[in-house]
């Protein structure tokens, strides 16, 4: 198993108040679960980019046919899984992906870039797992300019040419391979009523929470609706009486779960509705449920609760949760109170755009209250002894202990700045970096780019200034990293992240070595 890693980082109590007099508090130190550096295993995708990193939300099943924990935070090349008896003893296992994208090119599959991110995992091994899926009309795998006009940018957030819907998958060996449910698109679960349009702006249904139980038998979540083509942003809820069927999925209209998905390249004569998100108080983009247990100490406590982050929170280093007193879940997934930001004290650590993302709350001692509750296998319940928040950062995957109060704790210290950039150089050293060529030592040249001085290693390997952002390229043919800084006089630090042209990991410092 991995020896969990301290980051610099401590943080004594981090607090946010909430109705009742409830706080979450964090304590002790950042721990490393998965290092991308050291940690990532060999694999590549189809468009040669680095296919092992985490990209999503963490989630963690226990598989009772191996009685081994798997944990995952998937990503869209192929999923490799943390595995171990408890989620405090998970290795990163490269043996096999547990899950991989169809990657079929067309977008009325449904089936295109895909992310493993809700698993119902049942204790004879079968299981069904949600996909978000993302058509990505900038890839360079289509011709350029046949789907999006800004062909093979990165970053593709920035810019759309992006449609996502949610389909469904299953296993029947406890997790340790997934495959769609049916031939796509007939594994479509949430899409919009619209084919995709060339340069459309991204939209569409997609980072879908854990399912619980709700009292009916049904089962009962949330997909994040991302806000553009006429559907609002925000949380959809839904329900379904049977896991295995993609077709038996209905979303919430406000009133009842009667909202009939189906794709708008089917035969079928009328369009979806759209889905009405729930009310703005209990927004996040990656949601995540939770049941809670009785706490010794802590009178009426609320039944359920739901984490995660809005993309201004994980800008920020923030999280958000808000509670339900509800008691089943059928009633609470409508129904929560106002939320209340916590400050996860981790702004030094940034990811590639500044943002710590895709938290959630994990209980190590879940698994064993299933069989009392008949619940705890894919890690749903939280108490109070061994609950962890998990964040993405920089494409590792990092936790830290969380708990329930009823004191407020003094508020964290503020984070220490990382260090500026020199005000002149004469050489950088590049390390780190997971094109071993792009490392080394870059003097400082006779030529200018953006008023700001060249570096170079070689003619292919040079460090230069373009529209306000540094790079380290190859110019005229390709950049392999670029700064999360813009604007910066001389080349910042750290904060780096790879480009198509790169890979994995991203350098580790970009020193000046002679002043």
């Amino acid at each position: 198993a991995i020896t969990m890693t301290h980051h610099c980082v401590s943080v004594a109590v981090l607090v946010a108040v909430v109705s009742g007099n409830l706080y979450l508090q964090m304590e002790g130190e950042w721990e490393t679960v998965y290092n991308i550096t050291t940690s990532q295993c060999n694999a590549t995708t189809i468009e040669n980019k680095t296919a092992d990193m985490t990209d999503s939300m963490p989630i963690a099943w226990f598989n009772r046919l191996d009685n081994q924990t798997y944990m995952i935070a998937a990503a869209s090349g192929a999923t490799f899984p943390n595995v171990g008896p408890s989620l405090n003893e998970v290795s990163h296992r490269c043996d096999h992906s547990i899950f991989n994208s169809t990657m079929n090119l067309d977008p009325a599959s449904y089936a295109n870039w895909q992310w493993l991110q809700s698993v119902h995992m049942f204790a004879n091994g079968t299981g069904y797992g949600l996909v978000h899926n993302e058509f990505h009309g900038f890839s360079t795998l289509y011709p350029a300019g046949k789907y999006c006009t800004s062909y093979g940018k990165t970053g593709h957030d920035d810019f759309g040419c992006n449609l996502w819907s949610t389909g469904l998958a299953y296993t029947t060996d406890g997790g340790q391979n997934f495959e769609m449910v049916a031939e796509p698109p007939a594994h479509l679960v949430a899409a919009l009523p619209y084919r995709y349009t060339k340069d459309q702006p991204i939209a569409g249904y997609g980072a879908i929470s854990t399912m619980l139980q709700g009292a009916d038998g049904a089962y009962y979540g949330l997909i994040n609706i991302n806000s553009e083509l006429g559907q609002a942003g925000g949380l959809c809820a839904f329900r379904t009486s049977n896991l295995a069927d993609p077709t038996a999925y209905r979303g919430w209209n406000g009133t009842a779960f009667d909202i009939n998905w189906h794709s708008p390249y089917s035969n079928t004569s009328s369009l979806s509705q759209l889905c009405p998100p729930l009310p703005s108080s209990q927004g996040n983009s990656h949601p995540c449920p939770r049941r809670l247990l009785d706490i010794q100490g802590i009178p009426h406590m609320p039944t359920y609760m739901l984490f995660g982050q809005t993309a201004e929170d994980s800008a920020v280093g923030l999280a958000r949760y808000s509670f339900s007193n509800e008691d089943s879940f059928d009633k609470a997934v409508v129904s929560w109170n106002n939320y209340t930001q916590l400050d996860l004290g981790y702004t030094r650590y940034m990811h590639y755009r500044g943002r710590v993302l895709y938290a959630v709350i994990l209980d190590n001692e879940s698994p064993k209250h299933t069989a009392d509750l008949g619940l705890g296998d894919n890690y749903e319940l939280v108490g109070n002894n061994s609950a962890y928040i998990y964040i993405n950062d920089l494409r590792s995957l990092l936790r830290i202990r969380v708990s329930f109060s009823t004191q407020a704790p003094a508020p964290p210290p503020a984070p220490t700045p990382p260090p500026p950039p020199p005000r002149s150089c004469q050489a950088f050293q590049v390390m780190g970096a997971g094109v071993e060529a792009v490392n080394g030592i870059y003097n400082r040249t006779q030529r200018v780019a953006d008023s700001k001085p060249v570096f170079e290693k070689d003619p292919s390997h040079q460090l230069y200034s373009m529209s306000g952002q540094w790079r380290l390229g190859y110019p005229d043919v390709g950049v392999y990293y670029l700064p999360l800084k813009l604007n910066s006089t001389m080349p910042p630090y750290e904060y780096w992240r790879y480009t198509a042209f790169g890979a994995a990991p991203n350098p580790t410092g970009v020193v000046c070595i002679a002043s």
